[in-house]
């Protein structure tokens, strides 16, 4: 009313209130409702107590009246053209720069439209024209005059409409609906937490990617992907009525009260909200460590600018500090992780680790951090101080990777706008400098965690340590008469000796803890021992007096030493090693026979090494079986041949996969201890098939089904045909009973009475039932067998003997010796068959293809005197030319490679 207007600035770090005089220009006497801008024309849309005037908006002189009397609202659409409700009617008129009027765009009933209630407000979406009546809400295309209902009005108190992008949002009571520019339901609906009857929701507004609603006291900014509040300003001078966006700023009408005097003034006022910069905004939620909505906000604003990448390196180093001040470690892990950033700032956390020229007391620690805040403080420094550890190892590992040790190269981090402690920032070092720095810093972070593990890995990890070993080891002598008996200092001298290559004072530390009660330190102990040992120490005798202490507690390790290095030879040769592991003791021979593995599976390893482990196995078999054994009689069971499982099929293994071990010994041995199975194993190598055969079929421990069986099995396996030889050792067996038989019933028959023979009738009749097997065998044999690639028919015919029947004809079931010829003469005439099938389809192709060469042949040409040849196009000679198949013809000279010409 006086032409004083209040403008607010809010901005994140502080509030302002400035108070600036403006010109006052007089447009009516009338109460002005509402103004509003034609973007693209020189006019203003002002509604006064239901007359809408358009003013000039240069000299503020009235040009045009839309509506004299009644207009409850109106809407302009960002090509100019004005809507205008007049209770229930609606009309939308466009600027015509030719006549140089307001002319109407709806067509019929006189350029007006009829709704069933009358309008409350109005809203453009484009061509869409949103309409909020009494009852409903509903859109219009102004071109088409077409109308569409979105959803019922349901006595909402403040009804709003507004355009995100191409969607409408509907207001309705406490909730916001989306429907598509044409009308079609998302179906999509926010609740808002605030309820309508206590302080409802008086309009809202599309800025950016915010929405804003507006109540009478506050402002709630939404993020309108998720409707998710943001945060609420709360109007503290009065009361809101209306809002507009003007660029980023958004203009307020306020209803505000003043007192003058005994009375209270009631006027009205205008505020400015000023939208906060996007980076504003980002650093105010990492600031405040709202991660979260600062990646939505970084996300929204800048993925699809060029540089995003850069800004992202420079986001996520920020969003790292950040979760580090909320102490969530896991989450600053992920954020860091990949990132450029200079490890050394994380380490001025635990500024204790730094040398005396690094610490400064203004640093933020991670102390401090853990103090102020109400949680389990030792857990917390222990978990910050592993997540340090992380972060600084893996930004180690790369910066090692990617310069290749190249200590003088000159090192640049990315640097964030926040960083925690910046001592480090903006010096540019070598790369010595930086590792220095952090190597000193992760061996003190490795000492205050007492991590073992972690010192060896970092003292592996490069080829020469970046660090003032002297300054270290007065550190670590200061704190061991601090703390006497403390392990993790002892194991810190241990590895900075071997770095410094005295490897006989790091090797008497590392076996004091190799019977240590930390089962870490005790592994690592030993690890460490072996590797010095096996890599770097060249004395025999330092490496004889060490390793028997290694062997005695550790001997599958103990092996590393002697093994997998080609250099160790030069100290100790394999004649040497294995003298020096020929002792008898449990875990001396266990050394001796991974050594021995090792040696057999190199390419240059002598014979004798391969039976010397083959000998090993066999001892160990022996000791197993006389332990067996041994516990038989204590336990007074029957004695077994169960022997060790686990050698008898390490030493089978071994025979089959090696050829180079001396058979004769192994042999010897195997037959004393008799190992049937692995003496088969030997000569089946050998090709010795039929001595394998004569083992089975002899062997008198075995039921002759059995032991037949086995020898059938082996015949099978191996590549050649020995189905015939087992056959004709068996027709020798039978032989052999059925001469003893005979001579047997002889003697029984020719000698009665005083003195007869010894030989009895049951003997006889026992040999005349194993030769009866045997025949039973050899016919089932026959048969089995008869169509087996393996077995010769014709030789094995040639064996049957004679006594033995073909057809029986008191017993129809033993008639197989029949069967077993007609199987075989069936499968030869088959075989016959197939060949002679065979050559026929031969004969048949044959005389195919000496067809299609006659056909090939019987295209022909005339010559006449002005034939010409295809190629040079000369004139053809009768003497000598070429007609290809496809009736082509060329000199004989002319070559057919030169010709293209159709099949």
């Amino acid at each position: 009313n006086s032409g004083t207007v209040y403008a607010c600035e809010f901005v994140i770090k502080r509030r302002e209130v400035v108070t600036e005089k403006i010109a006052k220009a007089r447009i009516s006497k009338a109460k002005i409702d509402c103004v509003k801008v034609f973007k693209h024309l020189n006019f203003l849309a002002v509604l006064l107590e239901g007359r809408l005037d358009i003013v000039d908006r240069t000299s503020l002189e009235t040009e045009y009246n839309l509506g004299k009397d009644g207009v409850s609202c109106f809407a302009i659409s960002e090509n100019s053209e004005i809507a205008i409700a007049v209770g229930k009617k609606l009309m939308v008129k466009f600027y015509d720069s030719h006549t140089k009027k307001f002319l109407n765009k709806i067509r019929r009933d006189g350029g007006k439209l009829l709704f069933p209630e009358n309008i409350l407000k109005l809203t453009w979406n484009g061509e869409y024209l949103g309409v909020i009546h009494k009852k409903a809400y509903s859109i219009l295309n102004p071109s088409d005059e077409e109308e569409k209902e979105l959803c019922n009005l349901n006595s909402t108190l403040y009804p709003g409409m507004a355009v995100y992008e191409d969607l409408w949002l509907v207001l309705d009571d406490d909730s916001v609906s989306l429907y598509t520019r044409v009308g079609k339901s998302m179906n999509w609906r926010a609740e808002m937490a605030e309820s309508s009857k206590v302080d409802p929701i008086v309009s809202m507004l599309v800025m950016d990617n915010y929405l804003l609603l507006f109540r009478e006291s506050k402002v709630g900014v939404y993020n309108i992907s998720n409707l998710k509040k943001i945060h609420e300003i709360g109007f503290e001078r009065g009361t809101y009525r209306d809002a507009a966006v003007a660029g980023d700023d958004i203009i307020l009408v306020m209803d505000v009260k003043s007192k003058k005097g005994n009375s209270i003034v009631k006027s009205s006022a205008l505020s400015y909200m000023r939208k906060v910069p996007v980076e504003d905004q980002i650093e105010y939620f990492l600031a405040t460590s709202q991660v979260p909505q600062a990646r939505e906000l970084f996300v929204q604003n800048y993925s699809k600018l060029s540089d995003y990448s850069v800004r992202r390196e420079l986001f996520e180093i920020d969003a790292g500090w950040a979760f580090i001040v909320k102490l969530e470690f896991e989450e600053a892990l992920v954020c860091f992780s990949g990132r450029n950033f200079d490890p050394r700032d994380l380490l001025t956390l635990v500024p204790e680790v730094l040398d005396s020229e690094y610490r400064q007391e203004r640093y933020i620690t991670l102390q401090m951090l853990v103090a102020s805040k109400d949680v389990e403080e030792s857990k917390k420094m222990e978990e910050g101080i592993d997540m340090i550890i992380k972060l600084v190892s893996k930004q180690h590992k790369n910066l090692i990777e990617s310069h290749n040790e190249r200590l003088n190269d000159k090192i640049t981090f990315v640097w964030p706008s926040l960083p925690m402690n910046d001592f480090f920032k903006g010096k540019e070092n070598t790369l010595r400098e930086i590792l220095f720095v952090i190597e000193t810093g992760l061996i003190r972070l490795y000492l205050i965690k007492g991590d073992a593990c972690g010192l060896r890995e970092l003292a592996d990890s490069v080829n020469e340590l970046c660090i003032d070993y002297k300054e270290l080891e007065i550190d670590l002598e200061r704190q061991a008469r601090a703390e006497p008996g403390k392990d993790i200092l002892q194991v810190c001298q241990a590895i900075l000796h071997e770095k410094q290559g005295n490897y006989e004072q790091a090797l008497a530390i590392w076996k004091q803890y190799i019977i240590s009660v930390n089962k870490t330190i005790l592994d690592l102990a030993r690890k460490s021992m072996v590797d010095l040992l096996r890599n770097k120490v060249q004395e025999k005798k330092v490496i004889q007096d060490y390793a028997r202490r290694i062997i005695v507690l550790n001997p599958d390790e103990a092996v590393h030493i002697f093994a997998n290095n080609p250099n160790f030879s030069q100290i100790m040769t394999e004649d040497e090693v294995y003298h020096y592991l020929s002792k008898k003791e449990e875990h001396v021979q266990r050394v001796k026979e991974k050594y021995l593995e090792y040696l057999v599976n190199r390419p240059d390893t002598e014979e004798r090494f391969f039976t010397f482990l083959g000998m090993h196995y066999l001892d160990k078999v022996e000791e197993a079986k006389k332990m067996e054994e041994d516990k038989a009689k204590e336990d007074a069971k029957e004695n077994s041949e169960f022997l060790s499982r686990k050698y008898r099929e390490v030493l089978r293994t071994f025979l089959k996969n090696y050829d180079m071990y001396s058979a004769q010994t192994l042999l010897e041995r195997i037959k004393k201890l008799d190992l049937f199975e692995e003496e088969n194993l030997i000569h089946s190598k050998a090709k010795n098939h039929s001595m394998v055969l004569n083992n089975y079929i002899n062997r008198e421990k075995d039921e002759l089904e059995v032991k037949f069986t086995m020898a059938e099995n082996y015949c099978l396996e191996q590549s050649e045909p020995l189905l015939d030889i087992l056959f004709e050792k068996v027709l020798e067996l039978y032989t052999s009973k059925r001469i003893s038989y005979l001579i047997k019933e002889k003697e029984l028959t020719s000698h009665k009475g005083p003195g007869a023979p010894p030989t009895t009738e049951t003997e006889v009749n026992s040999i005349k039932e194993c030769m009866t097997r045997y025949e039973s065998y050899c016919k089932k044999f026959l048969t089995r067998y008869a169509s087996n690639e393996k077995m010769d028919a014709v030789k094995a015919i040639q064996l049957i003997p004679p006594e033995w029947n073909v057809i029986n004809t008191k017993d129809k079931k033993d008639d197989l010796l029949f069967s077993y010829l007609v199987l075989a003469l069936n499968d030869r005439i088959s075989k016959c068959a197939n060949i002679d099938i065979a050559r026929r389809i031969s004969e048949a192709e044959k005389l195919e293809l000496e067809e299609k060469h006659a056909k090939l042949k019987k295209p022909y040409v005339m010559l006449t005197g002005n034939n010409r040849c295809r190629v040079c196009n000369g004139l053809l000679s009768v003497k000598a030319f070429c007609v290809y198949p496809n009736g082509e013809v060329t000199h004989m000279t002319v070559s057919y490679t030169h010709l293209t010409l159709p099949t």
